[in-house]
Formats: structure tokens, sequence, C-alpha cells
């Protein structure tokens, strides 16, 4: 018996050990911890690409911002994952990463670029949470998002002409707009999703911002079921009216069919009247896209 307790520490060692190697040898893992100690231009240099590279190229003539900046980013400790979204997209995402004065920071999020020689570089930095990755790894046209629909709210009719569903987590929420979308709005999201185009989206309607909007919000339980639903108006900043919530009742959805990047949702219902409720009649069937990393 001793010597068979002895064997399965043996080879559950061996195994610890063998994870924590491979680990160590992970060059994108290594490159990071590089990044995370460097003090100079000289260092960090080899380490970056695209738009770090052009950020860190700004500071190259003043060493001691540029060293303020590095010591701003980097962490006393953190765990680090590498999420790849596809072959042509990988992210280093850090969590539980405390700074050097103690304090927790934000889940980080570095985009990774392979070189031509199989080199790993740090190419740009984002909030984790801030990652839309279904923009990062499909394409969308604008007729897939004008579905018109019905919302009122305290007696003002939002007349919803286009809807957006986003997931995080075990939620999704359904925008609906007074307005259809244009290629201009979809650039706008692929710049809050994370990607960066050469010049910034023209003529999308969310750079005014004085609108409002309609909001379907679904809680879901670990079987893509409905904990929670509520109906609400959200202001964009700017907008004079203020948000509102109601919590509506899961009879009120007809239909509900959540897919891999998919919802279709059927559901009338009101709550209140006249200038304190609200009136929704909304039939889509929509992409989504998932956000955080």
């Amino acid at each position: 018996m001793r010597r068979a307790d002895a064997w399965i520490g043996w080879w559950v060692l061996v195994f610890l050990v063998s994870i924590g190697t491979a680990r160590a040898e992970d060059p994108r893992l290594a490159l990071f911890e590089r990044y995370n100690r460097a003090s100079s231009g000289d260092e960090v240099k080899p380490l970056v690409s695209g738009t770090l590279a052009r950020q860190y190229g700004v500071l190259a003539s003043k060493e001691e911002e540029l060293r303020r900046v590095l010591k701003a980013q980097q962490f006393a400790s953190y765990k680090p994952r590498v999420v790849e979204l596809d072959d042509k997209t990988t992210f280093l995402v850090v969590e539980d990463g405390r700074s050097a004065s103690g304090g927790r920071e934000q889940p980080q999020a570095y985009l990774l670029s392979k070189g031509a020689g199989g080199d790993w570089t740090l190419a740009d930095r984002f909030l984790a949470r801030s990652i839309i990755k279904t923009l990062w790894t499909a394409t969308f046209a604008p007729a897939q998002f004008n579905q018109a629909s019905q919302c009122s709210m305290d007696g003002q009719e939002i007349g919803p002409r286009s809807a957006l569903a986003v997931r995080e987590k075990d939620v999704i929420r359904i925008s609906l707009y007074p307005f259809p979308f244009s290629q201009s709005d979809l650039d706008y999201w692929r710049q809050v999703g994370g990607l960066r185009g050469a010049d910034a989206p023209i003529g999308s309607h969310f750079h005014d911002g004085k609108f409002v909007t309609c909001v379907l919000t679904l809680g879901l339980d670990g079987q893509n079921g409905v904990s929670l639903f509520n109906v609400g108006r959200e202001t964009e900043p700017g907008a004079q009216a203020s948000s509102k919530v109601w919590q509506a009742p899961k009879s009120e959805i007809a239909r509900l069919e959540i897919g891999k990047n998919r919802i279709v949702l059927d559901t009338t219902g009101q709550l209140g009247t006249g200038t304190d409720g609200v009136q929704w009649k909304v039939k889509v069937d929509l992409p989504v896209w998932e956000r955080g990393l």
C-alpha cells in the first residue's frame, strides 16, 4: 500500500512539474514577464510592435517619462492566460494584477503579434472587458440589425428602427435604436470593441449621442433560461431624459431561442400606464456580440 501511495505521489509530482514547465516555456508568457520587468526604452523596444511600439516611440527621447509609463503599467503580481480567438487573433489576458503600491488593477488584455520569424510581440493594450470578441472574428452588414419594433416609455414613443444584442457573461442586452444602422455605425462599434481603424468613422449616429434607447435585458441561468427580464430606458451622454428600468414578468416572452452568436426574441408587454409606464412589441432575429475576455 505504501509503495502504491508512493507511486501515486510521484506521478502527481511529475504532472505538476510538467504543467509548470509548459507554462514557463510558453514564449507568450515569457514575453510578458520580460515586458513587466523592463525599465528602459532599449529593453522594451524588441518586445512591442504596432500601437504600443508607436506609443513608446514617442517617448524614445524622454527616458524618465518612459520609465514612469512602464512602471505605471507593470504588476508586482498577476495571473496571465492566453486567449486564442482564431488562428489570427491572440490575446494575453492579465488578471488579479496588483501594482507595486498594492492596488488591484482591472484585467488587461494585450494583443499579441507573431512575426515572420515566429517571435511574439505585444501590439496593443486594452481593458479585457472592453473587447467585443465577435467583431474580431466575423464581419456584419447593417441590414442584419435593421429590424423595426415598438417601444414607448412614460408616454414617449422611441420608434426603434434597429436592434443590437450584446452578451457579457450571463446577461444579454438588446438595445433598440431610433435609427437604422449604417456602415459608419458598425465601424463605430468595431472601434469600441477594440479594432482600431486608420480613421475614425464619420457620420455614425453614436457620435451625436442625443437619443433615447429602449433596452431589453435578459439574465440567464446555466441552461440559457431566463432568470431576469428587464425593460428600460437608457440615455446617451447629452440626452435630457434619465435612465429608468421596469422589471417584467418572464411570461411576457412568447419565444426565445439562444444559439451560438444568435438570438431570436418575440415579446410583447405593458407595465404601468401613461406617463409612468412602458409598452413594447419586439420581434427580432439578431447576431449576438460577445463582450469581454
